[in-house]
C-alpha cells in the first residue's frame, strides 16, 4: 500500500511540473522572439 500511495502522490506534482515546464517554454519563446534569435 505504501508504494501505491507513493505513485498516486507523484502524479500530482508531475502535472504541475509539466505545467511549469510549458510556462518556461512559452517564456523562452517570448524571450527569443523579442531578441530576434
Amino acid at each position: 500500500p505504501h508504494q501505491f500511495s507513493g505513485l498516486s502522490l507523484e502524479r500530482i506534482p508531475d502535472e504541475t511540473t509539466i505545467l511549469n515546464f510549458r510556462r518556461l517554454l512559452e517564456k523562452h519563446e517570448l524571450a527569443t522572439g523579442i531578441l530576434g534569435v
